[in-house]
């Protein structure tokens, strides 16, 4: 009689620990390699002294990347052919083309949870989410708020002079709205920091639609506020009362010209001289309004007019561009700094859904590369949460608390520009075929579901032949397939990513595939093969891809959106459900597989986990009918449940919190009901350790201690922990909050919650009709009935612990809605 040997468990177990070490491993070198070179960029950019630092930062309401080049912007209005690319930058704008040797690029999330312009605005100037008085303006000392000057005005309002030439008399009710969000901002923290450093401030210019002409006794400029406003840029850099010491955002910042849009235009040599009277150290915010001016007249112009007047402001920004970067060289040391960033992109980008806006960092002696950040942790990309501590480490400042943003730096690239349109532009393109794909796939297996368990159900009516049954499968096995379809289309050229032809590339294979599973699954036991084939596929393609920067999933369709910047890297909650039900289904296949040919051999090799009676590897009948317990039956789940949860919650990889918590909950179930502990008295107690369990996980592999990495070198996870660490349970508190009102709000508009309604309906159907077929179902098919309710536990979990918990939840259901499917129409003889 054949005997298993004896060193076989021995080498699963040391198998076990190396793939926990390399997770292990892989976190702690990958957070302290990022945080090395982190170090090494900004220490290229900022070599002098911070005390001598004069930063000018030009604000372009409007610019987007349409403007600057990127191929998506053909045949829109004003803008160039396919064939003449190039003229955008080489004749429109040279001069910020000029820039790109010594210059940053970068790709900046200007997405706030409230909208408008306003609102960006004042959430750069907190670094976290804040929000804005739908009102608020901006006025010089002298001018009148329903001809009341503003000095008095604000003062009635908050009971304190105004210390600074521009005032923001509404602050009090600024401070109020964010202090009542779930976000808790400190508007003004930025501007407050500066200034008691000694940092000059100051702010110029507007997005005026008119200029005012009144003048008060000759001296004092004496406009009434009104809807022609559009003075935001000071909420970037005013103190906590609501000032900024110095700076005019009244009318002499415009020149009338009946030919520009509103009869005005910017004042650029006004702006010159009052840059080049700043002395060191200064941070200078100068608002070209031009550009967002003419599109918010769009509508009354001629489509040639506009073209023409459009190429004419941007040509006009260029050159000031231009004398503005010869300005900054002259400044002695190279101490000085040019931005250039727009807070608001134009009505064309947004048809286009090129929602990123373009931030471009100069510095006479830096290099050219891609601007990146701690926060979205992906060349190219930042997030406006990250200008804030960006202006504070250029000063020699700390980043406070408060601020959820992190310095941006530079990573040399060659050729950054050409990099970055290309990836903006296959950020757009997932960004414009997400919404009609991911319905169409949530619609699909819904329809896909709900037929076959009709067909099922009333096969009495209409019975199922055998080529039905096959199409019936295949359908099937096609939704377990699809989401490593949409996972290798990331891996395809830039050029090709989300395109119609790498859609049906990849719907071929996926259909192709699935026609051969349900070809070879007319025997449970190649079903059970095929089930785990899928599984395992799936799982492997999602674990390679983390394993190497995630660039298949940041391509993908199913995958987290730069664009709405809920998540920039990790693992997203979509392949998170899908990696949970697909490892269950693999791991629980197999040992179901392995079973099914026991029972046809009853002499064999066990599986290494397998349990036996002692004799000579026989399996007795009880036990192979339908029980699974024994002393190691529950050692593969442990096994494979720690790695995947390891993986979901090591910072340099899935760094998925409520994900981890998910996979401790779904496997921990899956062991404990192995164990043979199935009744809630004993698994309940089971499932809290191992939650906790997990949850000590994630402190030690994202907790500073732990890993020895600064502030910006963590995960959000661990900066978390790192604010429950400080006893800040308002701000945890605040997270918890927010993110149940995003699961809420999701599970009401969200196509996954249909989904995951369907799939659950599918598995109770199927579970109570016909009596009794559960029950044989329990003794035939033991490990996958364990992993099907494994399944649901970890649904569940996915769906209360995780911010869009309903999207893992659902993507997470197929995986055990789809075996109960192909089980009952195995039980239906053709």
């Amino acid at each position: 009689m054949s005997k298993r040997p004896k060193n076989s468990k021995m080498l699963w177990q040391w198998f076990i620990v190396c793939l926990i070490s390399m997770l292990v491993y892989d976190c702690s070198s990958m957070g302290t390699c990022v945080l090395a070179e982190q170090e090494n960029q900004e220490n290229r950019w900022n070599h002098f002294s911070p005390l001598s630092k004069q930063i000018v930062l030009l604000s372009i309401p409007g610019l987007s990347f349409m403007e600057i080049g990127w191929a998506g912007s053909n045949g829109v209005l004003g803008l160039p052919q396919k064939e003449d690319q190039e003229t955008v930058l080489t004749e429109w704008m040279p001069h910020l083309k000029a820039l790109g040797l010594h210059a940053g690029w970068g790709a900046m999330n200007i997405r706030t949870p409230a909208k408008g312009l306003e609102n960006v605005y004042v959430s750069m100037g907190a670094g976290q989410w804040a929000e804005a008085d739908s009102n608020v303006q901006s006025l010089n000392q002298g001018e009148r708020v329903d001809q009341e000057l503003v000095g008095p005005f604000y003062r009635r309002l908050t009971g304190q002079e105004a210390d600074g030439n521009i005032i923001i008399p509404t602050i009090a009710n600024i401070h109020r709205k964010n202090a009542a969000n779930w976000y808790q901002a400190t508007p003004g923290q930025l501007g407050e920091l500066l200034r008691a450093a000694g940092v000059s401030l100051s702010v110029w210019g507007n997005m005026d639609h008119a200029r005012s002409k009144a003048w008060d006794n000759g001296n004092h400029f004496a406009a009434v506020i009104d809807k022609r406003f559009r003075r935001y840029a000071p909420l970037l850099v005013m103190d906590k009362k609501g000032t900024v010491a110095d700076g005019d955002v009244g009318g002499q910042g415009l020149l009338v010209n009946h030919d520009r849009p509103y009869g005005v235009a910017t004042h650029y040599s006004w702006l010159m001289e009052k840059w080049k009277g700043q002395s060191s150290p200064a941070l200078t915010v100068m608002e070209l309004g031009d550009l967002g001016r003419l599109y918010e007249e769009r509508n009354s112009y001629d489509q040639a007019a506009f073209g023409r007047l459009k190429q004419k402001i941007l040509s006009e920004i260029d050159q000031f561009i231009g004398q503005l970067a010869a300005s900054v060289d002259t400044v002695s040391g190279g101490a000085a700094e040019l931005w250039i960033m727009s807070p608001q992109v134009n009505v064309d980008a947004l048809k286009q859904k090129a929602l990123l806006a373009p931030i471009v960092r100069y510095v006479p002696s830096g290099e050219e590369g891609l601007l990146t950040s701690a926060t979205t942790r992906r060349s190219g990309v930042v997030s406006l949460v990250d200008l804030a501590p960006t202006l504070l480490q250029a000063y020699g400042l700390a980043t406070p608390k408060e601020m959820i943003g992190f310095p941006i730096t530079s990573e040399v690239t060659p050729d950054a520009l050409e990099h970055l349109l290309q990836d903006v532009g296959r950020m757009q393109r997932v960004y414009k075929l997400r919404p009609s794909l991911l319905y169409g796939l949530a619609i699909y297996e819904i329809v896909v579901m709900l037929l076959v368990l009709i067909a099922v159900l009333f096969k009495s009516f209409r019975p199922i032949r055998d080529k039905e049954k096959m199409l019936w499968r295949a359908l099937l096995f096609s939704l377990l397939l699809l989401p490593a379809g949409l996972l290798a289309m990331g891996w395809l050229p830039t050029a090709s990513t989300a395109s119609t032809e790498a859609v049906a590339l990849m719907i071929t294979f996926v259909l192709c595939a699935s026609l051969a599973l349900a070809w070879a699954a007319k025997h449970p036991k190649y079903m059970m093969l095929g089930l785990f084939w899928c599984g395992l596929i799936v799982s492997l393609l999602i674990f390679y891809d983390g394993l190497h920067e995630a660039k298949a999933m940041k391509g993908s369709v199913l995958g987290y959106d730069v664009m709405i910047g809920a998540r920039y890297y990790g693992i997203g909650n979509e392949f998170m459900g899908v990696l949970l039900g697909s490892a269950l289904l693999a791991l629980t296949a197999l040992a179901q597989a392995q079973q099914l040919t026991r029972r046809r051999k009853p002499l064999g090799t066990a599986l290494p986990w397998r349990h036996t009676d002692g004799l000579q590897g026989s399996i007795p009948p009880a036990q192979a009918a339908g029980r699974t317990e024994g002393r190691n039956a529950w050692l593969p789940a442990a096994a494979v449940g720690a790695v995947v949860t390891g993986y979901l919650a090591a910072p340099g990889l899935g760094t998925n919190a409520g994900g981890a918590l998910s996979a401790a909950a779904g496997f921990g179930a899956l062991g404990a009901r192995l164990a043979g502990w199935r009744s809630w008295k004993r698994l309940a107690p089971a499932l809290a350790l191992l939650l906790g369990a997990a949850l000590g996980a994630l402190w030690l592999l994202n907790a500073g201690a732990a890993t020895g990495l600064a502030a910006d070198g963590q995960s959000h996870i661990g900066r978390a922990f790192g604010s429950l660490g400080q006893g800040r349970l308002d701000v945890i508190g605040a997270t918890i909050m927010r993110k149940l009102n995003m699961n809420g709000h999701l599970i009401m508009v969200s196509a996954w919650s249909k989904v995951l309604i369907t799939g659950l309906l599918v598995m109770t159907v199927l579970v109570l009709r016909p009596r009794g077929r559960f029950q044989q179902w329990q003794r035939r098919y033991p490990y996958l009935m364990h992993g099907c309710a494994a399944n649901a536990i970890g649904s569940i979990a996915a769906l209360l612990l995780n911010d869009s918990g309903i999207v893992a939840a659902a993507t997470m259901i197929i995986y055990g809605s789809v075996p109960l499917l192909l089980l009952r129409l195995d039980d239906i003889k053709g």
